[in-house]
């Protein structure tokens, strides 16, 4: 059930006729006293706007045209994901009904699903730029895009790019697959809690409370994937430990397959709830 916003009325208490903060209000972001600032203003310590704080950072209050933009690119990630899950089906359906053995089934399976996992930061990526930023890009460019900004993300790459070369130097095909389960987990990773933090403006507890168990889920597919396909090559493999491989591979299968739908309810869900907001 959703948890209720505070009223309106409460927030013409802390104004005054000319909208101006009259009461000792706290920035919902650093804290700081906003007593006195308008309340088109931002919070002077941390650039907030003073509006969430008296307010309320709730899309409930905002503008139809804000959570119409949000609806709308809720809308392209469902879709998005529909076209990626329906091409997994199509591969994965191919792959097992060929196979000649159900060790060969369970290792397709695993590879189509892996596959599928890889080309998910396509749709995180999307959904992080159009469903769950906060501000504008010009926003972020006045914030960010100062040459001190552009210099420390130029040296974070050059130093990610320097401890790739080292990482496949010293441990080769290990880090690359490592790093395979790294380039869908973190995007991943981010679009979901960047979910649950828009289910919260709306606000929807029980809907973030979902994306937060699924970025739980996430962690978990991850590690199963890391150990799935670290073991496959271990050297001086017996009948019994290649069966227990196997079964770890349908175990993550089955766990990607499970994260998968329930990534695309929630997509569905979260585009529900946009539209039923709409003033």
């Amino acid at each position: 059930m959703r948890s209720k916003p505070k009223p309106r009325s409460t927030a013409l208490l802390r104004l005054d006729a000319d909208e101006r903060i009259i009461a000792d209000l706290l920035c919902v972001k650093c804290g700081a006293n906003l007593r006195g600032c308008h309340v088109s203003d931002r919070c002077p310590n941390c650039y907030h706007p003073a509006s969430d704080s008296v307010h309320g950072d709730y899309l409930i209050h905002s503008d139809r045209e804000v959570v119409q933009g949000l609806a709308e690119a809720a809308r392209l990630v469902e879709l998005a994901s529909a076209v990626l899950g329906v091409l997994m089906v199509v591969a994965l359906a191919t792959g097992v009904i060929s196979a000649r053995s159900l060790e060969v089934a369970v290792e397709r399976a695993f590879r189509v699903v892996l596959a599928t996992a890889v080309l998910t930061p396509v749709i995180a990526t999307l959904g992080l730029v159009l469903l769950t930023t906060r501000h504008s890009a010009a926003y972020y460019w006045v914030r960010y895009g100062n040459p001190r900004g552009l210099l420390r993300v130029g040296l974070g790459l050059a130093g990610l790019v320097a401890l790739l070369v080292v990482a496949w130097h010293l441990f080769g095909v290990i880090a690359l697959r490592v790093g395979t389960v790294l380039w869908f987990g973190v995007p991943m990773g981010a679009f979901l809690r960047g979910i649950r933090q828009l289910m919260r403006r709306v606000p929807n507890n029980p809907l973030a409370a979902y994306a937060q168990a699924m970025f739980a889920g996430l962690l978990a597919f991850a590690a199963l994937a890391v150990l799935t396909i670290l073991l496959r090559d271990w050297p001086g493999q017996t009948a019994q430990w290649r069966d227990s491989q196997l079964a770890l591979s349908a175990i993550s299968t089955l766990a990607g397959l499970g994260l998968g739908v329930a990534g695309f309810s929630l997509v569905v869900r979260v585009r529900r709830t946009l539209h039923g907001i709409r003033r």
